[in-house]
């Protein structure tokens, strides 16, 4: 389970566009990452602009001491970085975190002196590691092309989008932790697709191939779609986010099938997508 990281931006505020998208009281969170240190799960994904997520998250890890998650949050602010960092790690009730990330590119291409605050919160002790969350394979080329260091790449990587798949190779010879997101693409692959509108018109049949798989095979989509992600050995992390303890249990559960997938991995490679109005959920018409 050591490859799990949690997601949580439903920590901090409503979140999600196919699945039910609702914020999580304190109480659920304190028992979802119980749960999820006792099974092994030690990485907690955050963001400044996931809401209260690292508020709810230092709650619970105030009272926790002893589980030592590594958390990685991400940061948006420009204006004094360093107070924002320093006030996170207030926020998380920690004293030092596992990685911080750059949420908005174009922040960093504008203007290097965020990327080299992040740098500078590093070597005082603070983090371990520093890198990038990009929605953009053109992103990261131009990272490569000047030389940019960095430690930890966040990026999304689904049966519909693997746009970044190229990269990996490279990446894994620069020593980078690639951590994937967006692995059931909020939900869409759960999707009813005749409930879905026209916008999904074009990539209905994939959403109808994948359940088919799953009603041949016996698998879950879940299964499908986590296990396809779990295949890719270059990968470090794979983040998830939970509605519930239930929906945790059956993450957890279904990387046990990760050989029942491997057959039909180059079947499944067939979907892959690439128009951004499927694989950006803020271009979705619902």
């Amino acid at each position: 389970m050591e490859k799990l990281a949690i997601g949580t931006a439903n920590f901090g505020m409503n979140y999600g566009s196919v699945n039910s998208g609702q914020k999580l009281n304190q109480d659920m969170v304190t028992e979802l990452l119980d749960y999820a240190w006792s099974n092994d799960i030690k990485t907690i994904d955050t963001a400044e602009a996931y809401g209260e997520s690292e508020t709810v998250i230092g709650n619970y890890l105030k009272k926790n001491i002893e589980k030592n998650f590594d958390i990685i949050t991400k940061i948006i602010s420009t204006e004094n970085p360093l107070k924002q960092l320093n006030q996170s790690l207030v926020y998380l009730h920690r004293p030092k975190i596992h990685g911080v990330l750059i949420h908005n590119f174009e922040s960093f291409k504008n203007d290097h002196t965020l990327y080299n605050q992040l740098l500078e919160f590093k070597k005082s002790g603070s983090c371990n590691k520093v890198g990038f969350s990009l929605y953009y394979p053109e992103e990261l080329q131009f990272l490569i092309d000047n030389n940019v260091p960095f430690d930890i790449l966040q990026i999304a990587f689904s049966l519909f989008d693997r746009r970044f798949e190229s990269f990996f190779q490279t990446l894994n010879e620069l020593g980078v932790e690639i951590h994937v997101r967006s692995v059931f693409l909020q939900g869409l692959f759960f999707a009813d697709t005749n409930k879905l509108s026209p916008h999904f018109d074009k990539i209905k049949w994939k959403i109808e191939k994948i359940k088919r798989l799953s009603d041949s095979t016996g698998l879950s989509i879940a299964s499908i779609c986590l296990n396809f992600v779990n295949s890719n050995d270059h990968i470090h992390k794979i983040i998830i986010g939970v509605e519930n303890m239930d929906n945790l249990k059956k993450n957890i559960q279904v990387l046990s099938e990760k050989e029942m997938i491997v057959p039909h991995i180059e079947s499944l490679k067939d979907l892959s997508e690439k128009d951004l109005n499927i694989l950006f959920p803020h271009y979705w018409k619902t």
